[in-house]
């Protein structure tokens, strides 16, 4: 078992290099240029000053910059905070302060209504990013619950919550090299990010749907 996610991510690039990996409406991406495109983001947020156990946040539609941005994150050695872009500003004010998110990663559709410090996904390019030693029980992420009796409450989920997850999942449905996942709800939900592991650990692609359709998907 992998003992963290970019150590993961390394590995797909390693062994599923030309094999494709994310597929959108405007972009197909390899594994290998998964790899090569989260390592340079990473490297741009360490230029800006992110350091291990930093929190940033990530607010953008289904779109490429998502999933690299969530890898940049965790290479980084930062803890993601997904935040849906659906989210009024009393939502998105408390998750951003009750995270203490020191910057937001998003696309300029979003940019304005976001406060404190924004990245564009578009805008950030490195070289190479430092050596960090991340561990397994190392935090990736601040994931909000819906909010539904008050504001979102963040879980606390650590690499190897993801990376165990992905695998209990894979023991279950064994996918084969032909598969492919289909990806129709918001990546700031937790079924598009464990997919996205289980994809890395299989050597599968993903199908991105912009957002989920309920007659499209029917």
């Amino acid at each position: 078992m992998h003992p963290t996610i970019p150590d993961l991510v390394r590995h797909a690039a390693e062994t599923y290099g030309s094999r494709e990996f994310l597929r959108f409406p405007s972009e197909s991406l390899t594994f290998a240029d998964a790899f090569h495109r989260s390592e340079s983001l990473a490297a741009a947020l360490s230029d800006k000053g992110v350091r291990q156990g930093d929190r940033v946040a990530v607010m953008m539609d289904n779109v490429p910059g998502w999933p690299l941005a969530w890898l940049a994150i965790l290479r980084a050695g930062g803890i993601a905070v997904p935040v849906n872009v659906r989210y009024q500003a009393a939502d998105l004010e408390h998750v951003l302060r009750d995270s203490g998110a020191v910057a937001t990663i998003t696309t300029a559709e979003h940019a304005a209504r976001i406060p404190g410090t924004v990245y564009l996904v578009d805008d950030l390019a490195g070289g190479d990013p430092p050596d960090l030693r991340l561990q397994s029980h190392d935090v990736a992420n601040f994931q909000y619950t819906s909010g539904t009796t008050g504001f979102p409450k963040a879980c606390m989920l650590t690499h190897d919550y993801w990376l165990r997850s992905a695998e209990l999942v894979a023991d279950v449905v064994r996918p084969r090299g032909d598969d492919v996942m289909l990806i129709a709800q918001a990546y700031s939900y937790m079924d598009p990010q464990w997919t996205t592991v289980l994809c890395l650990l299989a050597g599968i692609p993903q199908v991105v749907l912009p957002r989920f359709s309920a007659s499209g998907f029917w």
